[in-house]
């Protein structure tokens, strides 16, 4: 069918442009939130994985030898010292420290990590003959 009076402008219907731009809005909005995301995400990894100063600490109450076992982030390193004994390691990996009075004999035993910035983040004591502690999951 053709228009009535072909010599009148034919109307065309007004386009709405308000559900348009609040979908622009809202796909800024989205794209912000991912990009706001991924950056956040890139800090936690970054902190997660720099490796943090911890002081690892063994103590024998009166002194004497303990066999002292410790990660670092090259592995397991394990020594023989006097104590009271300490050893600044480069942290975050999961680490572990273990240590056992190395003669019989009553004694107590105290296995400490202190963070950089001195406060303990791990301790255990134990007491007894050849008495054993263990402080891991730091």
């Amino acid at each position: 069918m053709t228009h009535p009076n072909p010599n009148l402008p034919h109307r065309q219907r007004p386009r709405r442009l308000v559900p348009w731009l609040f979908l622009g809005f809202i796909g800024v909005l989205l794209i912000g939130l991912a990009v706001s995301c991924v950056s956040a995400g890139a800090k936690a990894v970054r902190s997660v994985t720099t490796p943090k100063p911890v002081t690892y600490e063994v103590e024998v109450k009166g002194g004497g030898q303990a066999m002292i076992s410790y990660t670092t982030k090259s592995g397991v390193s394990q020594e023989t010292a006097m104590t009271p004994w300490s050893k600044p390691v480069e942290g975050s990996f999961g680490g572990s420290l273990s240590a056992q009075k190395k003669s019989g004999g009553p004694a107590q035993i105290t296995c400490r990590v202190r963070n950089g910035d001195g406060e303990v983040i791990a301790e255990n004591v134990s007491s007894g003959p050849y008495a054993v502690c263990t402080s891991a999951g730091f």
